[in-house]
């Protein structure tokens, strides 16, 4: 089931952030995004388990994804489609993101829903370079 989180999520969508960025938890205040009113943050929940989330701000003429991230044993296995796919279905902005080079599994994942490269921000992630992808 895909749901709006809540503050009692806060503590899980952090651990499943803090698995793949150890600053997370710095960056982004989930507690206080949840009641923000231009976040949007969705968990994927099974069996009263949080599998995965995304996490997106409406920056007003456009969405911009911050996070989608699902726990690491649960990979490959349709969260983050599903994720991405309930947020298509029910917001009707364009959408845009900022993805490693590296990470090939988000990219192929952006390319199926359409999103298309528009840039490249040089070394964003800590001299990585990020793709700028952009869904109408």
């Amino acid at each position: 089931m895909i749901r709006k989180a809540v503050i009692e999520d806060a503590l899980e969508i952090n651990n499943i952030a803090s698995s793949y960025d150890q600053n997370f938890e710095k960056g982004y205040n989930i507690i206080t995004e949840v009641t923000n009113p231009q976040a949007i943050i969705l968990v994927y929940e099974l069996n009263q388990n949080i599998l995965g989330f995304m996490y997106v701000l409406d920056a007003i003429d456009n969405f911009d994804l911050m996070y989608i991230a699902t726990k690491k044993e649960e990979r490959n296995k349709g969260i983050g489609s599903a994720l991405l796919n309930y947020f298509i279905n029910n917001y009707f902005k364009s959408i845009m993101l900022e993805v490693r080079v590296d990470n090939l599994n988000a990219i192929n994942l952006y390319h199926k829903y359409n999103f298309k490269e528009i840039n490249i921000r040089k070394g964003y992630y800590n001299g990585i370079d990020a793709i700028v992808m952009r869904r109408d």
